[in-house]
């Protein structure tokens, strides 16, 4: 890339950074519905996945999964797919291991906090998002509203079916783009993809 894509594009980047303020903008957290419950969740065995669907283009920089299951010692496998076009989870887009940034109390749950370099979710497009323990149990705490009372369960990273116990409770943070950091990016011919870790 020249010195001058270089430059459009750092600008581009301090332009979003700066007109950005982080947000909870998926939120199927604790007080978005009656708990359903709490779920074994672990990458090798029993795991989850939520639908997820913004309408208009969004950066996610941290997931909050909310379970029973204090803080462990141990890295979690967070996973972004794509829709298979019939309402099942797709093609694994990201997937990465991690150790929790933060662990709170929340009520009578837990809340662990996963931070990461911001990805970017079209709008209009579905995703599924999901987060397990890596050789310990995770747990995954459901929520009865608002979504559509289902969440994708896997048994390892194979997607089995819908299991009707709730959604996976849980919250997506980030931010909106700003138009004119857009705007740059595409004068600099800069792609929006993420490289898979």
């Amino acid at each position: 890339m020249s010195m001058a894509l270089k430059t459009v594009a750092a600008a581009a980047l301090l332009v979003c950074a700066g007109s950005a303020t982080a947000a909870v903008l998926w939120d199927y957290g604790p007080s978005s519905g009656a708990d359903g419950g709490c779920w074994a969740n672990s990458t090798a065995g029993q795991n989850f996945a939520e639908q997820v669907i913004f309408d208009m283009d969004v950066y996610i920089t941290d997931i909050h999964i909310f379970t029973c299951i204090s803080a462990p010692g141990g890295d979690s496998h967070i996973k972004i797919l794509d829709d298979d076009g019939a309402g099942n989870p797709g093609n694994y887009l990201y997937q990465w291991d991690q150790n929790a940034d933060a662990w709170n109390s929340v009520g009578s749950l837990y809340e662990a906090v996963y931070e990461f370099d911001p990805i970017l979710f079209e709008a209009g497009k579905i995703y599924w998002v999901g987060v397990s323990g890596n050789g310990w149990e995770h747990g995954q705490s459901s929520v009865k509203t608002p979504g559509d009372g289902y969440m994708a369960q896997f048994s390892g990273s194979s997607f089995q079916f819908h299991t009707a116990v709730g959604d996976q409770m849980f919250q997506l943070t980030g931010y909106v783009p700003a138009p004119a950091a857009l705007a740059l990016l595409g004068l600099a011919g800069l792609t929006t993809n993420r490289r898979r870790r």
